[in-house]
């Protein structure tokens, strides 16, 4: 008898238990998984105010049974349940999740940090199963979808407002880099059209003393010689001149380097701008750019500045007068 009553006992100790467990998680207690937002509209930030925005949003992501996030915040090695971000165009604000408490009544507790200031916070957020909103405070966050879509609009927002120095250290990196990039390239440009331009003047060299040695074998070119052979003739006198033409190129690399290919561009450029005509010196000393000289019936000159001015000279004379 004391060891049926002991296993009565034991049984609906274990019954009581399972229910008990039961009666708790079958509160209709959801699971949250997914992505929240609240629509902001105006941002009365001053940035914000500055940039005309009017589309702010607050956002958050949950899963309230799992660890899945990356978060911003040291969490001792840990992912963590999601995040809430109520950053603006003047401040980032964001917040890791990192962990979750189920109360009663549709009701969570979450424990947050904020990574910058390592400081935490506890808020209660209330769940409506039909609506699927999230209440937080006197904050209402519509359901947008179950697929969680990451922390790239949290990024977007912190890059916008980041002002940390090692944003500033790798857009100089970069402009660094590119410069060294163009650099690079217009040295390899310009030596690479030394060597071209080497090789085919010896080459040039090689293809006239080639044709000197066929019109010698030719008798001023009356011979008809195959013509695998003018390839061959013409190919012993221009292949290792042009190849001695290349080698003595590669030996000129540094002064190929040195070559100042940029800046006779710059004066190619600058003498293509200037007038034809010239400049012509006032009665004040200012020498205005002519840009069109008429020849009159009688040879004088008709002539029309840069600035709009007309003068007229005298054929032959170089006097100008302003009319």
């Amino acid at each position: 008898m004391w060891l049926f009553d002991k296993f009565v006992k034991q049984t609906g100790l274990f019954f009581l238990l399972c229910f008990c467990l039961f009666g708790c998680s079958s509160d209709g207690t959801p699971v949250l998984r997914g992505r929240w937002e609240m629509f902001v509209g105006v941002d009365s930030s001053p940035a914000g105010r500055q940039m005309g925005i009017t589309d702010l949003c607050y956002v958050m992501e949950l899963n309230s049974v799992e660890r899945i996030f990356e978060p911003e915040a040291d969490l001792s090695g840990r992912k963590s349940y999601g995040f809430m971000d109520f950053s603006n165009a003047s401040r980032y604000t964001h917040f890791d999740i990192d962990s979750v408490y189920i109360l009663s009544n549709n009701r969570y507790r979450i424990v947050s940090i904020d990574p910058n200031r390592s400081v935490y916070r506890v808020d209660t957020l209330k769940y409506d199963a039909q609506t699927k909103e999230i209440t937080l405070g006197a904050w209402v966050f519509k359901y947008k979808t179950e697929n969680i879509i990451s922390q790239t609009v949290s990024d977007e927002q912190s890059l916008s407002t980041d002002t940390s120095g090692s944003s500033w250290f790798w857009l100089i990196f970069r402009l660094l880099l590119a410069v060294i990039g163009l650099a690079l390239v217009y040295y390899l440009v310009k030596i690479l059209m030394g060597y071209f331009f080497m090789m085919l003047g010896a080459a040039a060299i090689g293809a006239a003393i080639g044709g000197l040695i066929l019109w010698v074998l030719m008798g001023g070119f009356d011979l008809d010689l195959p013509r695998w052979l003018i390839i061959i003739i013409m190919s012993v006198t221009t292949v290792p001149i042009a190849l001695v033409g290349l080698w003595e190129a590669l030996k000129s690399t540094g002064e190929l380097a040195r070559m100042p290919f940029a800046t006779r561009i710059a004066e190619g450029l600058a003498k293509a701008g200037k007038s034809k005509y010239g400049n012509i010196v006032d009665e004040y000393g200012n020498k205005p750019q002519v840009t069109d000289v008429k020849r009159g019936m009688f040879g004088e000159r008709y002539i029309e500045t840069e600035d709009g001015r007309n003068f007229i000279g005298n054929s032959g004379a170089n006097e100008v007068h302003e009319v």
